[in-house]
């Protein structure tokens, strides 16, 4: 394989790139790895690459879920927990400065 790789004259940054495209990182560790200049460069950025990737222990977020409670029934513009924690914050600021209007609080509510 290496003696069929050795007839070809190919650019050291194109197989470079052919490496890196070839891990399919969707996280986007790897694109460190395009700016090497040469293999051995690129042999050491995998090193840690992999070490970085095989530390990560949080779960993947599902594509197309919310960003504050990782549901895939909405978005995090509907997310119920982020209305909860505004409508409550309304609510305080309202009771700090002494002034509560039911209209103000209703509309709070409504968002």
């Amino acid at each position: 394989m290496c003696g069929i790789a050795a007839q070809a004259e190919i650019a050291i940054t194109d197989v470079i790139k052919f490496i890196v495209e070839g891990l399919q990182d969707q996280t986007g560790l790897a694109a460190a790895m395009l700016y090497c200049t040469s293999l051995s460069e690129l042999r050491d950025q995998m090193m840690t690459y992999e070490k970085t990737r095989k530390e990560c222990t949080q779960p993947k977020r599902p594509d197309g879920a919310c960003f504050g409670c990782w549901s895939t029934d909405h978005q995090y513009a509907q997310c119920p927990k982020r209305k909860m924690t505004t409508t409550i914050a309304a609510v305080q600021d309202d009771e700090s400065l002494g002034e509560t209007n039911e209209d103000e609080l209703a509309a709070v509510h409504s968002r």
